[in-house]
């Protein structure tokens, strides 16, 4: 089940480098990492890969989860596990919502599980979803996806059901 994450997420890092040379994995998280939404759903799903594809109950679940991993890991997601709390302040200084208990396995559609919650200078909000994409979305969109109404409507990517 590990390794069916970490190819995941190393298929998504590499399709984020595109045909580049030369392609740099530390560079590929760290892109993959680049705002607390992305880490948090990063977290997130580490811990969907080690509890039955399901997320955690709450925020101090998945804190204490992250506080067991690997240090290694977490360094390459940007994450310190001693200021792990201000990785759940969005870039509007407000704290992040977390749709907790989300059910997805890396076979799913992205379901969107972390949000912003004010909208940025363009007027649109960071989501970030399982499979590590982060999305910025309309007042609408928003409120379809932090009502959970996203999930069953998602787009289905045929690629993602080749095993």
């Amino acid at each position: 089940m590990k390794k069916i994450v970490i190819n995941s997420l190393l298929l998504i890092l590499i399709t984020i480098a595109g045909c580049s040379k030369g392609v740099n994995t530390d560079d590929m998280f760290a892109k993959a990492s680049e705002t607390n939404v992305q880490k948090a759903a990063v977290l997130y799903c580490n811990f969907q890969a080690r509890h039955s594809w399901t997320g955690p109950k709450d925020q101090a679940e998945l804190i204490e989860f992250a506080k067991t991993m690997p240090a290694d890991r977490l360094k390459l997601i940007g994450v310190d596990v001693a200021s792990i709390d201000e990785f759940f302040i969005g870039s509007d200084g407000q704290p992040l919502k977390i749709r907790f208990e989300v059910k997805a396995t890396p076979r799913d559609a992205p379901k969107a599980i972390v949000f912003e919650s004010s909208p940025g200078e363009n007027g649109k909000y960071r989501v970030g979803f399982t499979g590590s994409v982060m999305k910025e979305v309309d007042k609408s969109e928003y409120d379809r996806l932090w009502g959970g109404r996203g999930d069953s409507d998602a787009p289905d990517d045929p690629q993602q059901r080749r095993g």
